[in-house]
């Protein structure tokens, strides 16, 4: 025997009455309709709604979690274009084995063991899966493959870097070692314990910002009286922003420094101008040039539409 359909107008009063706290027996002779077919009826009503709910409900969470899914790319992404600038000449040499951690093989560059605790290495797992997931997003609209080009200028530009910061510190080192007594006095008047070694730190940054000018500027290293001390002096090398700045107590020592450094900078200058120099320009031009090609094209105004176009291995369904 076929089961009685009970039309949708029949069914809201069966609804209306069940959920008034009627029975089932008196449901059945108000309307008309068999009991077990009512309730056969209600139950599959509740549990029609009961999964519209279900759907509703989970629809709502996937849209959070696609929202969050989506700033965390536009954050990753905001990340990896902040990663691709050009290193300060001394930062690459004390810091040449960081670069953006969560790069991998496809990209060209090797994946680096993270080393710390359990927390770190989770963090760094779930930065990698993240930064598949922006690929995955932007593959047809970004040329990731132009990493490896930002990759190679960095390790020459870096290459550059360790090179020209050694001979700096020989030089220094030579020319110290024919004024009599100068580095012991150095010793005895600088603030600090490696003045030295940041004589040579100074002597590079002049270097580079001169090479990025393409021309020489004697005025990049100087002496100036600090408000301090009468008798102290500082030897100031570079210009804006970056700068190494070397205080002495005795003002005599910081002319001397200054002139030890301009001499060893002109030398090094005339030596690795057309050379050296050069090189480290054109690997940081093409560091430039890649990262502001990313910059564009990871900008958020650009990045958000691509995602809400594509899916992802992490995109919630």
């Amino acid at each position: 025997m076929r089961k009685r359909i009970v039309p949708e107008a029949e069914l809201d009063g069966v609804i209306r009455l069940k959920q008034s706290g009627v029975s089932w027996l008196r449901i059945e002779r108000e309307t008309g309709i068999p009991r077990r077919t009512a309730k056969r009826a209600y139950d599959d009503w509740e549990r029609s709604k009961s999964m519209e709910e279900l759907k509703m409900a989970r629809t709502s969470v996937a849209a959070e979690e696609f929202r969050r899914h989506l700033n965390d790319l536009v954050e990753m992404a905001r990340s990896v274009v902040d990663s691709l600038k050009v290193p300060d000449p001394m930062e690459a040499v004390y810091n040449s084995g960081s670069f953006v951690s969560v790069w991998n093989a496809d990209t060209g560059v090797e994946e680096k063991e993270v080393p710390g605790d359990r927390q770190a290495r989770r963090q760094a797992l779930r930065n990698r899966m993240l930064f598949q997931s922006l690929r995955d997003h932007t593959r047809d609209r970004v040329g990731w493959e132009r990493l490896r080009d930002w990759e190679e200028a960095r390790s020459r530009y870096l290459e550059g870097c360790r090179e020209l910061h050694a001979e700096a510190l020989e030089t220094v080192r030579d020319m110290l070692e024919g004024r009599d007594g100068l580095r012991r006095r150095i010793e005895a008047s600088a603030y600090e314990k490696k003045a030295v070694e940041s004589m040579a730190a100074g002597v590079v940054r002049c270097l580079w910002g001169w090479a990025q000018a393409g021309n020489r500027d004697e005025g990049s290293i100087a002496v100036r009286q600090p408000q301090h001390g009468v008798e102290s002096k500082e030897v100031v090398l570079g210009g804006g922003g970056s700068r190494t700045v070397l205080p002495f107590s005795d003002g005599g020592v910081a002319d001397e420094v200054a002139e030890v450094c301009k001499m060893a900078a002109k030398r090094l200058w005339e030596k690795h101008r057309k050379s050296l120099l050069r090189n480290m320009a054109e690997a940081a031009g093409v560091m430039e040039k890649r990262g502001m090609g990313f910059e564009r094209a990871l900008d958020g105004l650009m990045l958000r539409p691509m995602i809400l176009r594509t899916r992802c291995d992490l995109c919630p369904a």
